[in-house]
């Protein structure tokens, strides 16, 4: 989505290879998303320049390869942004949680 003309734009990301689960906007940087997948990555996106990173949420998720079957304990069960820092707080299906600190 656009934030300055609230329109829905599309972003292809060809490159990864399993389901989003969950969408959260940064509460205090309007112009940041980030997709939790079901393989423990996360997607973040800058809106206003479309630049993006990729990031191993999971301990286990660099050990898949493409064609692997996804334990669904590695699925992002949610994302919660710290309003006040850059801090990203991961749930995941086998119940592990992990901190993200930007």
């Amino acid at each position: 989505m656009n934030l300055e003309t609230k329109r829905l734009q599309a972003v292809q990301v060809e490159h990864l290879q399993s389901k989003p689960t969950v969408i959260k906007c940064n509460p205090s940087r309007a112009d940041i998303v980030a997709l939790g997948f079901e393989n423990g990555q996360i997607f973040f996106l800058k809106l206003s320049n479309q630049q993006t990173f990729i990031f191993d949420a999971h301990p286990d998720s660099h050990k898949l390869q493409c064609d692997d079957y996804t334990p669904p304990g590695m699925r992002i069960e949610d994302l919660a942004w710290d309003p006040h820092e850059d801090n990203m707080l991961v749930s995941f299906g086998d119940k592990r949680m992990c901190l993200i600190s930007f």
